[in-house]
């Protein structure tokens, strides 16, 4: 009789080496195949486009898709928590949306404030409608 935990363990541990083993194994065959990219290396983790220095035309693309409303906040939060630690956007995005948090506190707090100044006053404001003065 065995544990199910000890034997969970050695099945996933199996696992791992059998998965490390297949990518070693693909690795060989693209570098036999395709000698042109021989210094690649699967085990890697890091983004080898995201190491590159960014060009005019990517902070132009960068810059178009924060000013997209919605996808901003998408590609905003990709860029700034993704996997990759040297992107250049990581601090950039990161930044942006401490301003929009920022920003979108202010504006509630304002909202609030003149918002029920502005009710109140409209409130009181004569009916030019039903009553009008001309």
């Amino acid at each position: 009789m065995h544990q199910g935990g000890a034997y969970s363990r050695k099945v996933k541990f199996q696992t791992q080496i059998r998965n490390i083993l297949f990518l070693f194994t693909l690795q060989k065959i693209f570098q036999q195949f395709l000698p042109k990219y021989s210094n690649f290396n699967i085990m890697e983790t890091t983004d080898p486009v995201s190491e590159r220095k960014m060009t005019v035309a990517d902070w132009m693309l960068t810059l178009l898709l924060a000013a997209i409303p919605v996808v901003n906040l998408v590609m905003l939060s990709v860029w700034a928590f993704g996997s990759s630690r040297q992107n250049p956007r990581k601090a950039w995005a990161k930044a942006s949306l401490l301003w929009l948090i920022t920003a979108l506190c202010i504006t509630l707090i304002l909202l609030l404030v003149f918002g029920t100044a502005i009710r109140e006053m409209m409130q009181s404001a004569p009916d030019f409608i039903e009553t009008p003065g001309y």
